[in-house]
């Protein structure tokens, strides 16, 4: 009786692992540094580059697309005479005419260090993203402290409400970024925006209501819940059974 107790409480415990080991396989991996989705993007081959430098700032106007959470901040640029100080990006609120105003709603800095002298892509992370809604316009301002220069491509293809802005006249207030040397004008900078928005899109015929993060499980989050739960309540009777023929098999020795 002792022998076959053993066995039924090894394949017991083999059965039960095999099932939570199987249960988690569903589960999607969670990334270390969730990003949101692509909203806002400028693109296009670049003809020419504009540049900061100490107390020179540039500022890239979008409007977003979708409401939520602003995590990341993309722009192409590369690093020009050795720069001495990082490049930062602050997130604004815009005035009436499209220039930043009023305290930053979110910060993120790049050093130096990490930027080549070649083209790249330029990564702004933010620690506490901002908070943007739909429709409404805000504005990125670049800036860097002294010596060396940080250049930014432009954009030939740009979505509505995107501009680029430079200082004003003296360095005092803010100006729209004419350029007659490309098209369209209006400058803007070859950027994207990715926010996490606060509300689900509706479901669509090229968008599901499951989380891409579930897509490919064939359950929805209500559905993985369930059977963890399920999972964890039989691990639970297992175990409590594999005490129960234990018990048992010590009042027969």
């Amino acid at each position: 009786m002792t022998s076959s107790v053993s066995v039924l409480r090894k394949w017991t415990l083999s059965g039960l692992i095999a099932l939570l080991a199987a249960t988690l396989g569903l589960l999607p991996a969670v990334s270390a540094s969730a990003v949101g989705n692509l909203d806002q993007q400028a693109t296009g081959t670049s003809t020419r580059w504009y540049y900061i430098m100490n107390n020179v700032s540039l500022a890239q106007d979008f409007t977003a697309g979708v409401s939520g959470t602003l995590d990341r901040f993309t722009i192409d640029g590369f690093a020009f005479s050795n720069p001495s100080a990082a490049l930062t990006a602050n997130i604004y609120a815009v005035d009436g005419s499209g220039f930043p105003t009023g305290s930053s709603l979110a910060s993120a800095s790049v050093a130096q260090t990490a930027i080549p002298t070649t083209v790249t892509t330029i990564v702004f992370d933010f620690g506490t993203p901002a908070t943007v809604t739909a429709g409404t316009q805000y504005s990125v301002v670049l800036s860097t402290t002294g010596s060396g220069e940080y250049h930014f491509e432009n954009a030939t293809s740009v979505p509505a409400g995107a501009k680029g802005v430079k200082p004003g006249a003296g360095n005092v207030g803010w100006q729209n970024y004419i350029d007659s040397g490309v098209t369209p004008n209006q400058t803007s900078f070859r950027f994207a925006t990715y926010v996490s928005p606060t509300t689900s899109p509706s479901p669509s015929a090229t968008s599901s209501s499951v989380s891409p993060n579930l897509a490919n499980t064939g359950l929805d989050s209500a559905g993985i819940t369930q059977v963890g739960l399920m999972a964890a309540g039989l691990l639970f009777a297992g175990i409590l059974g594999l005490i129960s023929a234990k018990s048992r098999s010590r009042q027969r020795q």
